[in-house]
């Protein structure tokens, strides 16, 4: 098509979209045509020679009388070489048509339309980012305040609910006798459900002692029936004479797999190794726990023919049946008083595992990281107890 028009590609280097002075210079002509598009030019080299290089400006105003918009050209032009973008706003460079008649005549070929479009472009990118930067500014404020807000209301709750406390304490000071009664009815209903607790279990146990003797002496839930009910049956002694066989049992057990793994060269020997000693410490707390055979827990006299049983601080599982005794009559605690209860035993715990930790160290156990995963985990449970004291003291 262009050759027909006359188009010599190889007398003309260069084709204009858009008009000599405001189109752009185009290097191929497959470029498209599109709906913005209102000309092509194909000027020969002679008709529309190249610019030479720009020199710099010698400020003789042409570009000043050729401005369609009646600007200043050559000021937009030094403020465009320092990119001073508000003094380009003032001088209303957004009035530029951008025709490319200061271009045009200027006798130093300064390509002033291209300054002027990239800083248009600037300014343009300028205005976005300060929209960008209030709207987030905007954002942050609004959740700032909201913040602050819900804060406001979560003090104002907690003023609300200690003042309901400090009506509720002066309420029950000023009618201590009601206080008194509902507390004493508060303990004697925990009491009494404690004791039906009680029944219910012994009535269980019962039913499952009958069932396991009328069932099949082979079935397993009838044997472990039946071991429970033998176990509630026996005594304080027998428990613990039991409980020192079954500790003798296990050692020897936990002597046999430990001969076995040295003899295969198993890599778990230092398990079976603690095995054997945590059963063997097992075993020497029963012994010196059970009552010697030289001095019964009970003797019988001829005289009255009733058991005389051994002082509790001789038998630990009497100190123990006593402290549970005295657990249940204690009236119920309250929520601070379990707290710091279960504080004082994770302190309690923590000293002892700092203990065996020392020990360990000091004996070389190769077991030393056990040792210390347990005084982590006695720190961690203090760490909790304090946290939930705390809250509950802030309520």
């Amino acid at each position: 098509l262009l050759e027909q028009f006359g188009f010599d590609a190889r007398a003309n280097n260069r084709l204009i979209m858009g008009g000599p002075m405001m189109g752009f210079a185009l290097s191929s002509s497959a470029a498209p045509v599109i709906k913005t598009t209102n000309c092509i030019l194909a000027p020969t080299e002679r008709e529309l020679p190249t610019p030479p290089p720009a020199q710099a400006c010698i400020r003789c105003g042409m570009c000043a009388e050729a401005c369609p918009a009646s600007l200043l050209p050559q000021q937009l032009f030094w403020f465009a070489q320092g990119k001073e973008l508000d003094k380009l706003v003032q001088h209303n460079i957004a009035d530029c048509i951008e025709c490319g008649a200061c271009s045009y005549v200027c006798p130093s070929h300064i390509p002033l339309v291209q300054y002027y479009r990239a800083s248009k472009g600037e300014i343009r990118q300028r205005d976005q980012d300060l929209k960008k930067a209030e709207a987030s500014k905007v954002r942050f404020d609004a959740r700032q305040a909201r913040l602050e807000r819900l804060e406001a209301e979560k003090i104002a709750a907690r003023k609300a609910r200690q003042e309901k406390a400090k009506a509720r304490s002066a309420a029950a000071k000023k009618t201590p006798g009601a206080a008194e009664d509902s507390g004493q009815d508060a303990k004697a209903a925990a009491i009494a459900a404690a004791v039906a607790r009680t029944n219910a279990k012994k009535a269980a146990l019962k039913a499952d002692t009958a069932n396991a003797q009328a069932a099949d002496p082979n079935d397993p839930v009838a044997k472990a029936l039946a071991a429970r009910a033998k176990t509630a049956s026996m005594s304080d002694e027998e428990k613990a004479a039991e409980a020192l066989q079954k500790a003798e049992q296990r050692v020897i057990k936990t002597q046999q797999r430990l001969q076995k793994a040295e003899a295969d060269g198993d890599e778990n020997i230092d398990a079976f190794r603690t095995a054997v000693e945590k059963a063997q410490t097992k075993l020497e707390a029963l012994q010196s726990a059970a009552p010697s055979k030289s001095e019964p827990a009970q003797q019988h006299t001829k005289s009255e023919g009733k058991a005389i049983e051994a002082p509790e601080s001789e038998n630990p599982i009497a100190r123990a049946l006593a402290k549970r005794a005295a657990a249940a009559k204690a009236p119920p605690l309250s929520e601070a008083d379990k707290a710091r209860e279960s504080l004082q035993k994770a302190e309690q715990r923590l000293d002892k595992a700092k203990t065996r930790l020392e020990k360990a160290r000091a004996d070389q156990d190769p077991n030393i990281a056990a040792f210390e995963k347990a005084v982590d985990k006695a720190e961690e449970k203090i760490a909790l107890a304090q946290k939930s004291l705390a809250a509950i003291e802030e309520e």
